[in-house]
């Protein structure tokens, strides 16, 4: 009787979700060994400390209006808290095979935001700005990461370019050195030698 009762008096409770899709690094790992990918979890844990900061959820908060009567400056943390609370994190796995091993693995290959509100319209708003915040986050993260690999290989064409220059002033030398007892001086020799 308690808990009906209690049912029919508390307000009712939206949630809405979200769910982002997390895509793979595109240039494969074999190729680039030294940079290191994040596992899923880890990248969208990142990302959520990233996007989730107490002025962008503040800045959430004011364009959604939440706790309109209570949003002061005073208030920030509270309402900020508030927000991080209602606040839903879901990793969406999949069960597969890793091609490479043949081992069963269970991959995350989505995750789900979702926020809790009295109002649908706001728990729709919130997480329609929570996963805008996340994919920004996400590009900017990747961004980073385009840039950081791309520095790499810049420096690893370098090393490998001056390597080759190093290894052909070498050969070069060798052949001045040795130019009379080379296997390709010696047929050149013995053919002039058989035309005499």
């Amino acid at each position: 009787l308690l808990s009906a009762a209690l049912a029919y008096t508390l307000p009712p409770v939206y949630v809405s979700t979200s769910t982002i899709l997390v895509e793979q690094q595109e240039i494969p790992q074999d190729f680039v060994a030294t940079t290191v990918t994040a596992y899923a979890a880890e990248r969208v844990e990142k990302i959520r400390l990233r996007a989730m900061t107490t002025d962008k959820l503040w800045a959430i908060a004011e364009k959604a209006d939440l706790s309109p009567e209570i949003r002061t400056v005073e208030n920030r943390q509270d309402i900020v808290s508030q927000i991080r609370d209602n606040v839903g994190i879901e990793m969406v796995v999949s069960e597969g095979v890793d091609p490479r091993t043949g081992r069963t693995i269970t991959p995350t290959i989505a995750f789900k935001v979702s926020y809790a509100n009295e109002s649908p319209e706001k728990a729709q708003a919130v997480t329609a700005e929570l996963a805008q915040l996340f994919l920004e986050e996400d590009r900017r993260s990747r961004t980073e990461n385009v840039q950081q690999t791309s520095s790499f290989l810049n420096e690893e064409a370098q090393r490998l370019q001056n390597k080759v220059i190093d290894l052909e002033a070498k050969i070069s030398a060798f052949k001045v050195k040795n130019a009379g007892s080379l296997p390709e001086s010696q047929a050149e020799t013995s053919r002039v030698l058989q035309e005499s």
